[in-house]
């Protein structure tokens, strides 16, 4: 399995994992990172598309950037 897959998988723990929104957040970058670079555009795509629909992030934009 690679990254993605093993994060993806542990995505719908996140609740059970406990931790801040922020650690929360630092497990999603890491998703997302691992779907760009798996070639998982579409699912980073989505995720990236619906985090900046709550909030402006040029980190976010970037990654964006990268996944189109």
């Amino acid at each position: 399995a690679t990254a993605s897959d093993l994060l993806l998988a542990a995505e719908s723990h996140h609740g059970r994992l406990g931790g801040s929104l922020a650690q929360r957040e630092v497990i999603e970058d890491t998703l997302i990172e691992a779907l760009i670079r798996a070639d998982r555009d579409e699912l980073a795509i989505e995720r990236l598309e619906r985090r900046l629909g709550r909030r402006p992030s040029r980190f976010d934009e970037a990654a964006l950037a990268r996944a189109s």
